[in-house]
């Protein structure tokens, strides 16, 4: 309890003036409400989403659509629920006045340039100052698949993270990305599954995850309570068997998906290589609507 004043003040004769009340404050205690918040600006009840990703940006090299960064997202940010973005992205983003939830990309990897003689991830910046930017979340890649010592650093790097963002409320989404060279067609759900495993024990707060199957899937829903996204990793295979432009391999897949009890797809470097993505989109946002 804190006083207004601790002496007597004194009046001008020099005696003595009554003591003013006492004013009690209450003491600050730190809630989850401002998590609550932010996840709630992403994440609508009953609903699911579009989040679209830009960061790969930094590690790919931009897509025709992302010469003009400003100009690429003009033609996309309508069909997204939230965005997320490399940090030195956000002023072209801010002068668009569209206003979605944007998400960080915290850490940067290379592993998405293919085959690479040894794989990084590097920290870029602090959640603190994710958070100063306006950040309502942080997403950080989760690799699996490469030795032993780079998972371990992997793990480290996301469990710090989350006690950083714990103290802030500041949400902390994690991308799980399962292609090193340890994963094989054999191996790739139980990966998955053991990915999705150990980011619940650390606690974050959403998972993106690779489409395998349905079976599959609803193991990982069972073992994690969490708040999960299918990537765009099943665009990139149907690239590869030869149907780049044809829309119904992506749309027969984009049914099952959404069967699914998942909170939304997370779109990227798959579906903006795509000459089609527009179309996609359209689609995509039709069926979520309707």
């Amino acid at each position: 309890m804190l006083a207004c004043n601790s002496e007597s003040p004194l009046k001008e004769d020099g005696s003595n003036a009554p003591l003013l009340p006492s004013v009690k404050v209450k003491e600050f205690v730190m809630t989850p409400l401002g998590k609550e918040l932010r996840m709630s600006e992403i994440f609508a009840k009953d609903k699911k989403i579009i989040i679209l990703d830009t960061s790969f940006i930094s590690i790919t090299g931009s897509p025709d659509i992302f010469l003009n960064f400003k100009d690429g997202l003009k033609k996309v940010l309508n069909f997204a629920d939230a965005i997320i973005l490399n940090q030195g992205d956000l002023r072209d983003f801010l002068k668009l006045k569209i206003r979605i939830p944007v998400i960080l990309r915290i850490n940067w990897t290379n592993i998405l340039r293919g085959k690479v003689p040894a794989p990084q991830i590097h920290l870029l910046f602090s959640p603190h100052q994710a958070l100063y930017s306006g950040a309502s979340a942080v997403i950080s890649y989760f690799i699996l698949g490469y030795d032993d010592e780079f998972e371990k650093d992997n793990i480290k790097m996301v469990s710090n993270l989350f006690n950083d963002c714990l103290n802030l409320n500041l949400p902390l989404f994690c991308d799980l990305k399962v292609q090193g060279e340890k994963i094989t067609k054999e191996n790739f759900d139980s990966a998955i599954k053991l990915g999705c495993s150990l980011l619940s024990e650390i606690g974050v707060d959403a998972i993106s995850i690779p489409y395998s199957n349905k079976d599959t899937f609803n193991s990982v829903k069972e073992l994690c309570r969490l708040n999960l996204l299918i990537d765009d990793g099943e665009l990139e295979e149907i690239s590869k068997s030869g149907s780049r432009e044809s829309l119904d391999p992506v749309l027969n897949k984009i049914d099952e998906i959404l069967s699914l009890e998942i909170n939304g797809i997370l779109l990227g470097v798959n579906l903006f290589k795509r000459e089609n993505y527009i179309e996609i989109l359209e689609k995509i946002s039709q069926k979520i609507k309707a």
